[in-house]
């Protein structure tokens, strides 16, 4: 069996290293390869016994977990692969630059993609960009539109997967999609937009906390206090996603 994993920072174990949490964590490649080796995607492989790939990176976007599992997909072998996601913050985009260099990053190589967020400030320096995210951040890029684009995500991967026979699991890092449609703030708009796209979703493909799909990791790991000053899951906490993860897997009787 191998293990497909993707997903952002808390999948690939932003974070971790020997020496312990710094704040130039990102300034030293030594600490990445250490990251993929210690993060819950290795502990599962290690304690079942199987291959894996950890394809997240960190800040990745929905945008950039679907396209690159099923990119994946379609180039290899996976006729014994399991495939677990962890979905991340809607708000997240990511655009393809063709004036952006190529990318460095092993996870993604040589690709021009660019990874946007709302408060990132390094969408500002997007070549040839002229400052449009201010223009979609004002008039497009708002929670309603993201969490559409997030269900199509969601029933998009899981048609691919399951159109494939490919075993999958979902898991929410941040996104909290049943509180956020449900929410009395919502508009009759954004609920319109949002609500058949919700009800269409399989959430029975989504690991819970009592009945509850919404930031299932973040919110294991602040409810146990295993993260590190970046708020990311510290080596224990990975430990705990794992064994949560492998329990969830056993009671359905996936491994």
């Amino acid at each position: 069996m191998k293990l497909y994993a993707n997903g952002d920072s808390s999948t690939y174990g932003h974070g971790l290293s020997e020496q312990g949490w710094r704040e130039d964590w990102g300034d030293d490649p030594r600490n990445h390869v250490y990251a993929l080796a210690h993060s819950w995607p290795s502990i599962m492989a290690r304690e079942q016994n199987w291959e894996y790939l950890n394809h997240a990176v960190p800040g990745g976007s929905n945008d950039r977990i679907v396209r690159t599992t099923i990119d994946y997909i379609c180039a290899n072998d996976t006729s014994e692969t399991l495939v677990i996601i962890g979905w991340t913050q809607p708000l997240r985009r990511e655009v393809h630059c063709i004036d952006h260099p190529t990318s460095k990053n092993p996870n993604d190589p040589d690709t021009r993609y660019r990874k946007l967020m709302t408060t990132w400030h390094g969408m500002e320096n997007i070549p040839g960009s002229d400052k449009w995210h201010q223009q979609i951040q004002r008039h497009g890029w708002d929670e309603a539109e993201s969490y559409v684009r997030y269900f199509n995500q969601v029933l998009l991967l899981s048609s691919f997967l399951e159109q494939r026979q490919i075993p999958y699991l979902f898991f929410n890092s941040l996104a909290r999609p049943l509180s956020w449609t449900q929410s009395p703030d919502r508009t009759a708009y954004e609920r319109k937009m949002t609500g058949k796209l919700y009800d269409s979703v399989d959430w029975t493909k989504f690991v819970s906390r009592d009945g509850n799909h919404d930031r299932w990791l973040d919110t294991l790991i602040h409810a146990a206090d295993m993260m590190m000053p970046c708020a990311h899951p510290n080596q224990q906490g990975h430990h705990l996603i794992a064994a949560e993860l492998q329990a969830e897997l056993r009671g359905r009787h996936m491994i």
